[in-house]
């Protein structure tokens, strides 16, 4: 893809979604998916940064540090969110027997939600001057969103509109189930950490 058209095929996905689906299918990498969505967080966390600096000028050293350190954290923590949430989806499809591949459900899925995660940097970093459009707009967004999944799900997978609902529904439970493992694991280590402190420490002093 020409880099120079990069913003064009971003925001072209959104107005033409199925043709994107259609045409782009057989370019399918995780390598360009994973490009989208970095691309999309890096540009995001570039304009979060450019607004900090707006509202506090002169950033100190260890400032700087602190930011970018924030920066790529939050660009790890993102990137495995959106791993995670395609593999509840993609697990849901296949529970319908869905056709289409993980790779390609990863990589044509990701060309239209980095807009939308671009989109949603730009109007949360000025949500002060934007005042009651923000929610409008994150409204907007948020069904937009849905409207894609449905869209790759009928014409990617196959699915009509019963099975679509239950892949949402099982993707929606798969997903809260990873997050509570995921919460229930890192409680038992701070609760193994604070008992350790409690009882074995006070041995050794």
């Amino acid at each position: 893809m020409d880099l120079n058209n990069f913003f064009g095929f971003w925001f072209d996905s959104l107005l033409h979604p199925k043709e994107t689906f259609s045409k782009e299918i057989v370019n399918s990498s995780f390598k360009r998916g994973a490009a989208n969505y970095l691309g999309a967080f890096i540009l995001a966390g570039i304009i979060s940064i450019f607004v900090a600096n707006i509202i506090q000028p002169g950033f100190s050293l260890e400032g700087l540090v602190s930011i970018i350190l924030y920066f790529v954290v939050s660009i790890f923590v993102y990137f495995l969110y959106v791993l995670f949430s395609q593999l509840t989806l993609f697990c849901g499809a296949k529970i319908f027997s869905g056709k289409a591949k993980f790779v390609e459900q990863f990589y044509l899925m990701s060309i239209p939600f980095a807009p939308l995660i671009f989109i949603v940097s730009l109007v949360s970093n000025f949500a002060v001057s934007l005042g009651l459009l923000q929610i409008f707009v994150l409204f907007a967004v948020g069904v937009y969103s849905l409207f894609i999944t449905y869209l790759f799900l009928k014409e990617i997978h196959g699915f009509k509109l019963g099975k679509i609902i239950a892949t949402l529904i099982v993707a929606g439970i798969l997903t809260n189930l990873l997050l509570m493992t995921i919460g229930s694991v890192l409680s038992v280590k701070v609760l193994s950490s604070e008992l350790h402190k409690l009882i074995f420490e006070p041995l050794f002093r």
